[in-house]
């Protein structure tokens, strides 16, 4: 028989604290909508699996480590099976650093605790239960944003019907999976969403919010009934988010289309929840495997090095810059530091079994295409691909995407990784899916 609890516990930072999610950091100035640390305790066979989502854009790998610690002091879950993701909202706390804005350290001692305690409230609700996995399919709401211009290059965003536009890069996974848990009276107590899109639909807001994943949770709460746990772990959406740069009709931006998003996705998600029967407690056993891939950091061409060594030489590198080319400078300067202490990023990836699906965590911003190689050849169904998933060492596109470069390439801290990181990553994934059948 399997044993789970749920529970989430409300995140949202006070209205002037640092977002983070923009080339420069911005201060809040109200609350749209709330944040939350949502999670799941499974235990099957005396095997305990944590799944958390968190309305956050990222977990790096320290606060990664401190919320494991906590977890198991407080509740004897082995530290190795709590599986964190973020929901990649661009308009959440400074939990950590990127490009222009700088970890909000004193809110991030906090969201250690909040994260931790939402497991705890999970484990300590335990009780008997059954879970349902399942998979529906939710086209036009994800699309590539990354387009072959005339000039040979590869832009990010470019404005819908730009002349200069001569073809997509990439493709969109339409894939939504949906687990969801019931208990022996018929209640659904927790659900969880895996669908794959930037979480930038009201990204330069400078009000808190969940984005898209906050309506979803809000459309299926209303429905299933607002107890009901929501988890959203965001797919392999590196190169893609709710823009249609092809549909000149549609402005996929602001609170409005975040609601439509959710009103879609949600519908979706409760669909599938209806067409799918519980699967039967003895097939439902959990098996967990976890490696580490280590990836080199790309070497910084010496001559930017020094350019950006000389434009910082009489100033400091904090508070960080506003100027885009100032904050790529002193992000070369960071990146060497790090590479100094440890030339190779270490990517933890997760593989989780539950009865006939899986559950595979890559810690980065991977590219669609990737997350579908992984999906293609995975012997689950359905297989969820979870994006920034136990720490985050960056984008992770495939190697092609070098070539025309573009914003997800460049060098920074938050896309350092060797060209060849995303055969890195699907060939260790693919070989920890197949690791699964032993339990």
């Amino acid at each position: 028989m399997l044993h789970i609890g749920a529970a989430q516990v409300n995140i949202t930072p006070p209205v002037g604290s640092v977002l983070v999610g923009q080339w420069v950091a911005r201060k809040s100035i109200g609350i749209h909508d709330e944040l939350f640390a949502s999670a799941m305790v499974l235990n099957s066979n005396e095997v305990k699996l944590a799944l958390v989502s968190c309305d956050a854009l990222s977990i790096g790998n320290t606060t990664k480590r401190a919320i494991r610690e906590v977890v198991q002091r407080e509740t004897g879950i082995d530290p190795e099976h709590v599986f964190l993701c973020a929901t990649h909202t661009h308009t959440g706390p400074a939990v950590v650093s990127a490009l222009g804005t700088n970890q909000d350290e004193e809110y991030t001692a906090q969201f250690i605790k909040f994260v931790a305690g939402a497991v705890k409230l999970a484990n300590d609700r335990l009780e008997d239960a059954v879970v349902g996995i399942g998979s529906g399919q939710a086209p036009g709401w994800a699309f590539p944003r990354r387009y072959w211009m005339k000039d040979g290059t590869v832009r990010m965003h470019p404005r819908k019907g730009d002349p200069d536009i001569v073809q997509v890069q990439g493709s969109a996974d339409p894939e939504l999976n949906v687990l969801y848990v019931q208990n022996m009276k018929g209640q659904v107590i927790s659900v969880l969403v895996n669908f794959a899109c930037h979480a930038t639909v009201v990204g330069g807001d400078h009000a808190i919010s969940a984005d898209y994943p906050g309506a979803i949770r809000d459309l299926i709460q209303s429905v299933v009934g607002e107890d009901t746990v929501v988890l959203f772990a965001n797919g392999a959406c590196g190169d893609v988010c709710q823009i249609d740069v092809e549909n000149l009709q549609r402005n996929e931006s602001g609170h409005a289309w975040r609601r439509r998003m959710g009103i879609a996705l949600g519908s979706e998600a409760m669909k599938v929840m209806a067409a799918t029967d519980p699967m039967d407690s003895t097939s439902a056993e959990i098996v967990i495997r976890k490696e580490i891939v280590p990836i080199p950091i790309r070497e910084i061409p010496e001559g930017r090095l020094e350019a950006a060594h000389e434009l910082f030489a009489d100033r400091p590198l904090d508070p960080p810059p506003t100027v885009r080319d100032e904050i790529v400078a002193r992000e070369l300067i960071l990146l060497q530091r790090e590479r100094e202490q440890n030339p190779v990023a270490q990517a933890e990836l997760m593989a989780v079994r539950i009865g006939h699906a899986a559950i595979i965590g890559i810690p980065a911003e991977l590219f669609s295409e990737l997350g579908q190689q992984i999906k293609a050849v995975s012997p689950w169904k359905p297989t969820f691909v979870v994006e920034l998933a136990n720490g985050c060492v960056g984008y992770i596109p495939t190697a092609e995407a070098f070539d025309g470069g573009g914003y997800e390439t460049e060098l920074v801290r938050s896309s350092k990784l060797v060209p060849q990181a995303g055969e890195m990553v699907v060939q260790k994934a693919v070989q920890l899916l197949a690791s699964l059948e032993e339990s």
